[in-house]
This record gives structure tokens, C-alpha cells and sequence, in this order.
């Protein structure tokens, strides 16, 4: 019965069983991902939130959102059940809908895994990686490396720390106030650049969520990634935050292949 149900709904056996969180690939294996949501006829990708229209970034954002689906429709199509509508869906149930093109999708695959090819041949040829690295406000604004990413901090430096979607600021601890409950506890920073001109700053942390830097030696340099402001412009923690001191961060090496 069950089978009869999968023929008469033309759905693959392979996609009628696979669960969405299961990896996808394509093009011999050089893509891969996986799909929020796909129910044989939409794609969805959830997002916490959609970005402000009047933020000059927002095309540039939303672009990549449907950069991706189709990515996820190719990954699916090579299963042979191509989706017919993609969807962007943010957590307040804003909703952004497009019919899938096809052709739009098998090109955004072709220029995906070309760029890879590009990229793997330089290092193979020995590269250096940071040369290869293009840091920017969209290409950084949301990136989960940032915190260990040698080209972005001196892209900071040397860009005057410019604003990003998700601030990020390096400094050093001035003294810490481990606090009274055993879990919020204060560190006074001095932050480099447009982030320290307001001279030190006292951000609340919570042991819980950010770490225990109560141990740490004033001039303890720090990384912050992910921040967020304050109504006077300066730098708070939030859920989000991460705080790190930058000798536990690891170091990037590319190894060679033999």
C-alpha cells in the first residue's frame, strides 16, 4: 500500500523515505547539503528573521537565501523529483515565495562547483589560503568562522573596524567583577578602534552561556563575535555573543597533500 501511495504521487522510493536533516549531493558528490523542508512540490528554507529593507545590504542578503535554494533544489533534482516552488520563511512567518527555474538552478550549481575547482586547484598548486580569501561586510556579516579567521581581523584592522550585520571587536580585559549569583559576572574591555572610542567598556556575561573569564589576568587580549549595541552605541552581549580569549583560539593551516 505504502508503495502504490509513493508510484501514485511520483515521488522516488529514495526521497519518500529519507528524512530532511539527511545529507544531499550532486555533481558527483561536490555539492552537498541539506534542505530544511521538501514536501514534492516546495523547498523551504527557515530563517530566524529576514533582514530590514531599508538596510542596504537586504537585496544582497535575501539573494543569497535564494542562491542557496536553488542550490538545494539542484541537490534534490538530481534524485529525480525536481521542486516547483522555493520558499523563504522567517521565524515571524514572514513568507517569500518564487517558482524554481530550473535552468537558473543548474547554473548556480555549474558556477558553485567551478569556484570549488578554482579554489582547490590554487591550494594544490600552494597558495597561500589567506590570498585566496575575499573579506567583506556580506561575505563576514554572518560567516561562524569569524572568531578564527586571520583575514577577517586584519580586514578589520585595516578597514577601521567597519559595521557588519554581527559586530565583532578585539581588546583586552581591564579587570572583571565575578559577580554575586555564580553565573552573571562583569568584564571592563578596552576594544580597539571605533568599538573603544568611548574608552573602557563593562559587559555583563553569563557564565552559562559565555564562558568563565573570571580567571583571566587583566591584559588578557579577547575576541567578541557576534555582538550586538546598546542604546548609546556600544557594545553588549547577548544569547548570541561569543567571547573569546585569543590564546584558546586554534590557528588555520592548510595541509599539504602528499
Amino acid at each position: 500500500m505504502t508503495q502504490a501511495r509513493r508510484r501514485r504521487s511520483g515521488m522516488p522510493r529514495s526521497l519518500a523515505s529519507a528524512p530532511w536533516h539527511c545529507l544531499l549531493t550532486a555533481r558527483g558528490g561536490r555539492l552537498a547539503g541539506r534542505p530544511d523542508q521538501y514536501d514534492r512540490f516546495t523547498v523551504t528554507e527557515y530563517k530566524s528573521a529576514l533582514p530590514d529593507p531599508s538596510w542596504a545590504e537586504s537585496a544582497s542578503i535575501i539573494d543569497g537565501y535564494w542562491r542557496q535554494l536553488r542550490l538545494y533544489s539542484v541537490l534534490i533534482g538530481e534524485t529525480g523529483s525536481w521542486p516547483t516552488t522555493a520558499r523563504i520563511v522567517a521565524a515571524s512567518g514572514q513568507t517569500l515565495e518564487e517558482q524554481v527555474n530550473r535552468t537558473a538552478c543548474e547554473v548556480e550549481a555549474d558556477s558553485a562547483v567551478s569556484a570549488l575547482d578554482v579554489m582547490n586547484q590554487a591550494l594544490e598548486g600552494g597558495a597561500n589560503s589567506s590570498a585566496l580569501a575575499n573579506p567583506g561586510k556580506l561575505a563576514c556579516g554572518q560567516c561562524p568562522f569569524l572568531a578564527i579567521c586571520p583575514v577577517f581581523w586584519s580586514w578589520c584592522e585595516a578597514s577601521s573596524w567597519p559595521e557588519i550585520r554581527e559586530l565583532a571587536a578585539r581588546g583586552s580585559i581591564e579587570s572583571v567583577d565575578p559577580g554575586m549569583d555564580g553565573d552573571l559576572y562583569a568584564v571592563k574591555v578596552s576594544l580597539r578602534g571605533r568599538h573603544g572610542g568611548g574608552g573602557p567598556l563593562s559587559i555583563a556575561l553569563r557564565r552559562s552561556v559565555h564562558g568563565d573569564l573570571t580567571g583571566c589576568p587583566t591584559g588578557t587580549p579577547l575576541r567578541i563575535v557576534f555582538a550586538n549595541t546598546r542604546p548609546d552605541g556600544r557594545l553588549r552581549a547577548d544569547i548570541s555573543t561569543c567571547v573569546f580569549r585569543e590564546d584558546e583560539i586554534p590557528e588555520i593551516r592548510i595541509a599539504s597533500r602528499s
